[in-house]
């Protein structure tokens, strides 16, 4: 097979050239498949080490690493954040494939637009919202895409992908006893919620709720299964 490709990549012939290109094609989406999948694997099975983790700190340095790798320009919204006790590597990929995909699928090449913020929660945790201005997620599909292998259908006409970035998020998020959902998110074409435990517990007075919602102590598993859904 390999013998094959390389006499065709020496083969100086248009009638060659669709079918090599179909080929590295087909070979780079198989070691991205097989590299996600190694990577759903190892997020549930290495042990987590939590520790005081400065989200602000944490999400401009993922900003400016997908803005490296991508070369689009990210406008980030962000106040101060609270700060979160995880563990940083898992958060950081969690961040990264959030992030990544609200580059991936913001049509064009123009500036993508993100915010990132956070609310203190009952029961020692920290609310942590990611919005986005790319493809909105209808509801039907919200559950869905935490699903491995399983892709919003706008997604799949707009880019390739594994379906498998979501499931290592939601993984990442239950191995810290919390929950992650999509969301309607005012003036942004969705929001993920997700919840993790505090660095600095509050106060239950000290809790807040935006207007005009009540808000569960987390966003559940179930309820990530139920409403949610990369």
């Amino acid at each position: 097979m390999v013998l094959g490709v390389q006499m065709l990549h020496a083969l100086d012939d248009q009638r060659h050239a669709a079918v090599v290109r179909r080929i590295d094609a087909a070979a780079s989406r198989g070691m991205t498949l097989i590299d996600d999948l190694l990577e759903f694997g190892e997020v549930g099975q290495v042990p987590v080490e939590p520790t005081r983790v400065d989200v602000e700190h944490l999400v401009a340095e993922v900003v400016a690493s997908v803005g490296e790798a991508t070369g689009r320009r990210i406008d980030l919204d962000a106040g101060r954040c609270a700060a979160v006790r995880a563990d940083e590597r898992l958060l950081r990929r969690l961040l990264t494939n959030l992030i990544g995909n609200a580059v991936k699928y913001t049509e064009g090449d123009g500036p993508v637009d993100l915010a990132v913020a956070t609310e203190s929660l009952a029961g020692g945790r920290v609310l942590l919202r990611v919005s986005d201005r790319g493809l909105p997620l209808p509801v039907e599909e919200r559950e869905l895409v935490f699903e491995i292998f399983k892709r919003g259908a706008a997604g799949a006409r707009h880019s390739t992908g594994t379906g498998v970035g979501l499931a290592v998020c939601r993984r990442i998020v239950e191995r810290h006893g919390g929950g992650i959902a999509v969301v309607d998110h005012q003036g942004w074409s969705k929001a993920f919620e997700l919840d993790l435990p505090a660095a600095d517990p509050v106060l239950h007075g000290d809790v807040s709720t935006p207007a005009g919602r009540t808000r569960q102590s987390r966003p559940s598993s179930a309820r990530a299964r139920r409403t949610a859904s990369a």
